[in-house]
């Protein structure tokens, strides 16, 4: 019988990336190579919620059939490469985001609530009311939630 030493080895405990996408996000054609990019070369997932799916599903079907048949085929094109997240459980943040930010729209609350909930470090949008929300109170409120770095970064909509 062989007396060798037991081998332990420290179980791989990588922190996963994710960044949520809002919904004025999930029609410009950016984002689909960003999110497969992203997830191939930098592990980062993607993370969109029913309402960022539900936003950008209502404002794409405005625009007309043929740009709103395209805007499906680019969202099927994505859905492998993203987390779809519902709402549930978000009320503790929430109640911080209405805290400190009471002037925001609702679904933008629900959109960083969720991300928050969601342990995102990094909230993209094309929104100005959430870009341009004070960069140190998003970062406590994140630090708050747990989450270092938390930030919000807007996507140009000029390349589009």
């Amino acid at each position: 019988m062989s007396r060798g030493r037991k081998s332990y080895s420290k179980p791989n405990k990588k922190i996963e990336r994710k960044w949520y996408y809002d919904a004025c996000t999930l029609d410009l054609k950016s984002t689909y190579p960003e999110i497969v990019n992203n997830k191939k070369k930098r592990s980062i997932s993607a993370v969109v919620s029913h309402l960022a799916l539900g936003e950008a599903t209502g404002n794409c079907h405005y625009k007309g059939e043929e740009k709103y048949s395209a805007f499906l085929d680019l969202i099927y094109k994505t859905l492998p490469f993203v987390q779809v997240v519902g709402h549930d459980g978000i009320g503790k943040q929430m109640k911080k985001v209405r805290e400190i930010f009471p002037a925001l729209a609702i679904t933008d609350c629900v959109h960083l609530a969720t991300a928050l909930k969601g342990r995102c470090e990094l909230m993209r949008t094309t929104d100005s009311d959430l870009h341009k929300l004070n960069k140190a109170e998003v970062k406590k409120l994140g630090l708050e939630m747990g989450i270092n770095n938390f930030s919000i970064s807007y996507m140009d909509t000029n390349q589009e």
